[in-house]
């Protein structure tokens, strides 16, 4: 299952489909369009994109913050997802959910063109 995001009423509506490969997407391509337009389906003042995920390292596909402090962990998959998907999120939130405001800066300085 998919979700479009109706801009309008900003509802998001069911997709069915296979997976993401009926579009000729993998999850790293899905990752980087939603890296590059995050702000189009969460207003800016809403939610601050932190930190995309390098690869071979123990990070949560995209990360980010909203107006309030609290942290948001997305963990994509290419298909449906399993069991075994939560507890690889709940354990992101070990690692990433008591992080102080300046680990969260240094996440987000590591993109390009933040420094």
């Amino acid at each position: 299952m998919l979700l479009s995001v109706n801009l309008k009423t900003r509802y998001p509506e069911k997709k069915r489909t296979k997976d993401l490969r009926t579009f000729g997407l993998d999850e790293r391509a899905l990752q980087d369009i939603l890296f590059q337009s995050l702000d189009r389906l969460f207003p800016e003042d809403e939610l601050i994109l932190l930190m995309q995920s390098r690869v071979w390292r123990e990070e949560p596909d995209l990360m980010a913050i909203d107006k309030d402090g609290s942290l948001y962990i997305f963990e994509l998959k290419i298909g449906e997802s399993k069991s075994e998907n939560l507890l690889q999120v709940l354990r992101y939130g070990q690692i990433f959910g008591a992080s102080q405001y300046d680990d969260l800066n240094k996440l987000y300085k590591r993109i390009p063109d933040r420094t």
